[in-house]
This record gives C-alpha cells, structure tokens and sequence, in this order.
C-alpha cells in the first residue's frame, strides 16, 4: 500500500514540477501544500513566484502579501514583492519594497541595484546613486549596478563622477558596448564632443547590433549639427530596438532640423504611440505641425502636453500663440485664456521683495532688453535699428540673450551696440530674475511673447520696476506684472481692442517698427513671365481664408503662378500637404510653385527677384516678409483686419503712403492683386520705386524711432515714480 505523501515531499515535488517550467502544475502543487498547511510562508512564497513568471504581477501581490505577513524578516520575499509591484507600473511602492529587502538583507546586491533602477525610472537620480553603491559594496562585480551607478551620476549632473564610476568598472569588468555609450554621453555632457564621437563611433564599429551605442551616437552628431548623420544612427538605433520613445524623438530633431517635416511628424508619431504620456514628444509634435502650416493639430498637441503636464510653460504659450493663426476665435475668448495662463504663471512664483526703486524722475535709465532671438532671426532685424541708434546719455542697454551655443554674426553685431550682455541660457526663471534684479534694471523689456523659448515667466516674478512687452508677440501676454505694450495707433485703433489686453497700451506716433535691412541685400530685380505672385510667409499663417482668396486672384488673372517660399515647402510630405489643399480651392497644381529656406540672408532675398506682386495672409499678417518684399521692390497688397495680427501689413503700408495696396475686404483684396497683374507700369514704377521709398520713411528712421522709444520708456518711468509704492 502507498505510504500518503507528507507537505514537505509536495513542496518538492511542486518545487521540481517548477524548475521543469510546468507552471500551472507548479501552483496546483503549492496550493495543495496550503490546503494543508496555510501557514506554510515558503508555499506562499513560491506561489508568488509562479504568478511572476507567467506574467501575471498582479495575481503575485497576494501571495507574496501572505508570505511577508507568515516571514516578515524575509528579504527574498520583499525583493520578488519588488518585481510584482513592478510588473504594474508601481514603481514608487516597488523602489520601497526592494529597500526594505535591503535592510533585511544587506548582501543582496540584486535588491540595492532593482531600487536604483526603479528610482533611475521615476526620475530621482540623485536617489539612485547610493542604491547602486549600496549593490556595488554588495557585489562589487555586479555589472548592472555599475552601470546604473554611472548613469545615475550622469543624469543627476555629475557627468566628471559617472566617468571615474566607469574607470573603476572598467578596472573590474573589462571593456563593454554599455559602459562606452554611458562614457561617449558623460564626455558629451562636459563639452568634449569629438572625444564623445570617436569613442561612439568606435563602439558601433565593433558592437553594430547595440542599439544604445547607435542611439547616443545620434545624439552626439544632432550636437555637431551632423543632421543627416544623426538620422542614419538613430534610424539604426529604432530598427535594432523598435520599442523605444527617446530614439524616434530624437530622430525627429534631427528631420526637423533639415527641414524634413513629414518624416519628423512621423518620428514623433512613433515616439507618442510607444509613450502616450512622453510631454516633449508632443511638444516638439505641435511645433512640426506649426510648421506644416496646421495650426489647430498644434493647439491639440498643445494641449495633449498640458494634460500631462498642467504647468508646463513652454506647453501653455505655444498653445496660445497657435491662437493667432485661427480666424475663428472670438478675441475675447483669446485675450482670457491669455489671461488665465498669466494668473496660474503668477500663482506658481514665490514671493518676493519688490525690485529697487531709484525714484530719481530724469536720470539716465537702464533698460534690459530679454529675448531669446538675439541671432539671425526676424525680430533682430527690427532690435538692431534700436540698439544702434539709443542715446547712451539718456539710456544703458542691457541684453539678457537666452542664445545656444554663443549665437551667430548676427548675434555678435547686436552683442557689440549693447552697454552690457548678460548670457542667460540654460539659467532657470528665478536665476535670470535674480539677475535682473542685481543688475537694477529700471525698465524690462520683453520682445518674445508667448513665441518659441519664451521666458515670460522671468517677468511674472517682477525683477524690474516697470516692465513691458514689445515687437516679437502680435497678442498680450496676460501677465499682470507686464506695464505696458509698444504699438501704434494703426496696428491698434483706440479704443478697439484696449479691453484685450493685460498691458496698457502706449501708442507711438510713429511706426511701432523699425526695419533694419541685411547689409548683404542684393539689388532688385524685374522678374520676366508670367505674371507670378507669391508669399514667402510661414505656412502656418496661410489661412483656409488666405487659400481661397489666393485661388480667387489666380482665377482673374489666367496664367498666373503662385511662388510660396517657407521652411519645409521643399519637403516632399509638405509639398503634397499644399498642393492638395490648393488643388481643393480649383487651383491646377502646376500653377503653384513651392521653394523651401534658403541658407544665406542675401539668397533668400534674392528670390523676391521671381516675384511681381506679394500677397499678405491673413488673419496674421507678415511683418518682415513683408518688409523684405518693399525693400526689394516688390508691392505687397495687404487686407486690414480687426486685431493687432491682422493689421501689422497696414501699419507698414500706410505710412509709405501705399494706402491703394490695402483692401477693407476679400473682394477688394482679389481686386487690387488682380489690377496690378494687369498693370505692367505700374509694377514697373514700384519695383524702382520703393527700396527708396521705404528707406526715406518712418520705418526706417533708426534715430527717429529711438527717440520715439526713450520717450515711452520715459512716460513710463515718470508714471512709476509717481505712484506712493
């Protein structure tokens, strides 16, 4: 007769039914040793593990609870706890459970580096570093927790530390593809890109399936602006690891850089399938889209970013500044969602003391001009004209320029006609304000807006007496700590819009602009046949409206092209984008002529030469495509709209006394482009006419503006000054 089987010859048995793989068999086992012995802490235990290893984390937390409660001093228990919590995204309860494995069981190398990788995870490196030391003093052969120790340093801001870490793995372990790529990304956080380089691309040599060796290459190159280089690594990099986010966003960057913006939107579109809650990606994604000439899928991915993420600065004013573009948003509604993002910007910055006040009514002023345009960039060409032309005894110039990498010529042209320059990239909100403050600046001036890499919320903390907005943004800001806003009464009509904006409005009596023309500009020139318009705009600015506007001029005038020159037009997947959406308005797509960016200023400008008449978008005008246009000779008919974006091409027009190139509607706008295709003179006399025109004007009057400019700031100070506090 069979002898019954004892709990302990079941545990073996289930243990071997285990070890064979046979895991349904293997938990039938255990629960018959529990049916016995419920108390039986290793059955639960091994239960657990079973559930772990069919993928089942979830049915795992039980177990392994009843296990701990029967055996609480048990770190295995705790360390497999670790992996269930894991298993299910709950990584905060996970690091604790491996940390407390560690405490009841110090040698457990394993326990000490799964807590640094899950605090590694969560974002919390500085907190990952004594995990993986804590496994290294465990197992100092412990590979894993070297390279997590190394690269915990290096995103915690220690890149010098993370290379000695690698030094001494090296030491112990030998050479590995894992420690170069966390090595070539140290060397690269510290500024020694071609050391970086050579090591990276060594690595991939001699490792070319690791797809963290190709990927950090590509990043390395995306630094030396080797774009196409970056997009081949990190295209290899995907395909050997198709399940990362990081690897497509990057690519993206380096699509986008070369104007590639079909396949950067499709880059993008991987990395926020594979990672719905990566912010960046859909940052950069509405960035794309922007320039794709989509401007509400922009506001969208916007908006998806601050879903995530709700005080997210960079999120918020994109999302407004898409706004601009869209014809059908009613301005109250615009101005009070400007507002409400300046009420959570100002609800968020810590108190403090409010900036000096030297109440001296006529003494030289100090003024400090923040931007992160400071380069070739439209805005410089309307801030150049200002700082040259400033009176040195009534004003000090101060620059607060949040430029990468030193900047371009441009960069230091406008560095050379500023008192001061203040380098503030990289610098976070409090720093620069903290700047400012010390430097006693009297008047702030911001000239970005809610436009890219803005740094309005330096404003929001009040690091200046008197502060205002002027130049780079057609909107309010809607921060109530911003003054004042510089305009003129074209641009913004008395009593039209004033309730829109957070600022008070200090009109000029004179061109709110100053154009400063590229010295390298070449000579204009008559363009021969046919008759071609064209806009070297922004997609994004050319509205369904400006669309079909543009159809109707093109069928009164048979024959006639349309030249459209932007960044990404030369793109196949944008080019496909117009030419359906023109195609969709009746126009035969042979008509339309698309040109991407052109690298040099005096080659961009030289392709006004192809153009007889350009065409203002609306409802967000241009501003210096147009300047550019008149400066070359060629005549831009504008339409005169009912907010500040929509009337900047009056304001340029009018004061040259070109009133018959603006229309108050459609019709008239198709009318007046339509006359002048059919009127050879006419153009004829304004190409000879205007560069000259334009230069004798307003607009052009560098000491004139200037004065008109220290004359506000003065109003400005002298309001200051008056009020008791």
């Amino acid at each position: 007769m069979k002898r019954p089987q004892t709990d302990d010859s079941i545990l073996a048995a289930a243990e071997r039914l285990h070890r064979a793989g046979r895991l349904d068999e293997a938990a039938a086992a255990y629960r018959a040793v529990l049916g016995a012995r419920p108390a039986h802490a290793v059955a639960w235990h091994r239960l657990g593990i079973v559930a772990l290893q069919a993928g089942q984390p979830a049915a795992a937390l039980a177990p392994l609870g009843r296990a701990i409660e029967l055996a609480p001093r048990d770190g295995a228990m705790r360390h497999d706890l670790g992996h269930a919590l894991a298993g299910l995204g709950r990584l905060e309860d996970a690091a604790a459970a491996w940390a407390e494995a560690g405490r009841l069981a110090p040698r457990m190398a394993s326990a000490h580096a799964n807590r640094g990788t899950a605090l590694a995870a969560l974002g919390r490196f500085a907190d990952a570093v004594p995990a993986f030391r804590a496994a290294l003093q465990a197992d100092p052969n412990h590979r894993d927790a070297w390279l997590g120790h190394a690269d915990s340093l290096l995103q915690a801001g220690r890149p010098a530390e993370a290379l000695s870490a690698l030094d001494r793995a090296r030491v112990r372990l030998g050479a590995h593809p894992d420690f170069a790529v966390v090595r070539g990304l140290a060397l690269r956080r510290l500024g020694q890109g071609p050391a970086a380089l050579a090591l990276l691309e060594e690595t991939v040599a001699l490792a070319p399936a690791h797809a963290g060796a190709w990927g950090a290459l590509g990043l390395v190159r995306l630094d030396g602006r080797d774009d196409a280089g970056a997009a081949a690594a990190l295209e290899r990099a995907e395909a050997l690891d198709p399940g990362r986010a990081d690897v497509p966003f990057n690519r993206a960057t380096a699509e986008h850089n070369r104007d590639r913006l079909g396949d950067a939107l499709a880059a993008l579109d991987r990395a926020v399938a594979r990672a719905p809650a990566f912010a960046a990606a859909h940052l950069h994604r509405g960035y794309v889209l922007l320039d794709h000439g989509r401007p509400e899928e922009a506001g969208a991915a916007f908006e998806r970013v601050l879903a995530i993420e709700p005080a997210h600065a960079a999120a918020g004013s994109a999302r407004l500044f898409a706004l601009n573009y869209l014809s059908d948003r009613d301005g109250g509604e615009v101005a009070a969602l400007h507002r409400a993002w300046g009420d959570a910007v100002a609800a968020a910055v810590p108190a403090t003391a409010p900036a000096t006040l030297d109440r001296d009514p006529d003494r030289r002023l100090r003024i400090g001009y923040l931007s992160a345009d400071f380069r070739a960039h439209s805005v410089a060409w309307f801030l150049a004209p200002l700082l040259f032309a400033h009176d040195r005894d009534r004003v000090e110039v101060i620059a607060y320029a949040d430029v990468p990498a030193g900047g371009d010529a441009v960069t230091a042209r406008l560095h050379a006609n500023c008192d001061r320059w203040r380098d503030i990239h990289g610098m976070d909100d409090d720093a620069v304000a903290g700047l400012i403050r010390a430097d006693a600046v009297d008047i702030l001036v911001d000239l970005g807006g809610h436009t890219a890499h803005s740094r309005l919320p330096v404003l929001a903390r009040r690091p200046a007496p008197v502060q205002g907005t002027w130049l780079g943004y057609p909107n309010t800001t809607g921060l109530a700590a911003v003054d004042f806003r510089v305009t003129d009464a074209i641009a913004d009509p008395p009593g039209i819009n004033d309730a829109q904006y957070s600022e008070r409005l200090v009109r000029l009596d004179r061109p709110f602009l100053c154009y400063d023309l590229p010295p390298d500009a070449p000579p204009p020139r008559v363009p021969g046949q046919p008759v071609t318009f064209g806009s070297f705009n922004v997609p994004a600015k050319i509205s369904p409206e400006t669309v079909a506007a543009w159809a109707a001029i093109l069928a009164a005038v048979p024959g006639a092209r349309l030249l459209l020159k932007a960044r990404g037009l030369d793109d196949p997947a944008t080019a496909e984008l117009w030419r359906g959406r023109f195609a969709a308005a009746g126009v035969d797509p042979g008509r339309l002529l698309l040109r991407g960016r052109v690298s040099s200023p005096a080659g961009h400008l030289a392709q006004y030469g192809l153009v007889d008449v350009a065409l203002d978008p609306f409802p967000y005008n241009g501003t210096t495509t147009t300047m550019e246009a008149l400066a070359m000779g060629v005549p831009v008919v504008g339409l005169a709209g009912d907010r500040h974006a929509a009337r900047v091409g009056a304001a340029i027009l009018r004061p040259l006394g070109l009133e018959g190139l603006l229309a108050e509607d459609v019709r008239g706008y198709v009318g007046i482009a339509a006359g002048l295709a059919a009127d050879g003179a006419m153009r004829a006399r304004l190409r000879a006419a205007l560069p000259g025109r334009l230069r004798a004007s307003s607009l052009c009057d560098a000491a004139g503006f200037a004065a008109a400019m220290e004359a506000a700031y003065r109003a400005e100070w002298h309001r200051r000054v008056a009020m008791k506090s």
